[in-house]
């Protein structure tokens, strides 16, 4: 069962997810539809962007609190960042992409642009979705973690 700490916590990294979120959507989409990058580069940048800024408020505003110092609990978010983006996010967006979700889009009567743009971002749904379960648990128990009991 989860703590007090646990809950406000999370309520706290889901509306940091939330803006961090929003940050992502408008780097994916400006760099896909307006740029032309591929959906996984793009995805490299604008994941990568928004996880600083993430890294940034969670630290000082969801966990407030690290047990090792900043360098640490910086490479360590490094790596659970790259996990996240580089193997569970770029697998999924391989395996669903552009492709898969554009067939759909197709199926109830979408085409062009507009078919692209709800083709990516139902992608990038799908991934960040199976990819935050992954991020707070390794952000409050390894990145984040506190020596005091009230924290852990």
């Amino acid at each position: 069962m989860p703590t007090k700490t646990e809950k406000r916590e999370f309520k706290r990294f889901t509306v940091v997810g939330f803006t961090a979120t929003l940050l992502d959507y408008g780097i994916l989409n400006a760099l896909t539809a307006l740029a032309g990058l591929p959906i996984i580069g793009a995805n490299i940048v604008s994941a990568s962007v928004s996880s600083l800024y993430s890294y940034i408020v969670n630290r000082k505003v969801v966990f407030k609190s690290i047990a090792h110092g900043e360098r640490k609990s910086l490479v360590l978010y490094i790596i659970s960042l790259l996990i996240s983006i580089f193997v569970i996010q770029s697998l999924v967006l391989a395996v669903v992409g552009r492709g898969l979700t554009e067939q759909w889009f197709e199926m109830v009567g979408a085409t062009g642009q507009v078919k692209e743009l709800l083709a990516t971002n139902t992608a990038k749904v799908i991934a960040g979705l199976c990819s935050v379960g992954w991020n707070f648990y390794i952000q409050r128990r390894f990145v984040f973690q506190s020596n005091s009991s009230k924290h852990n």
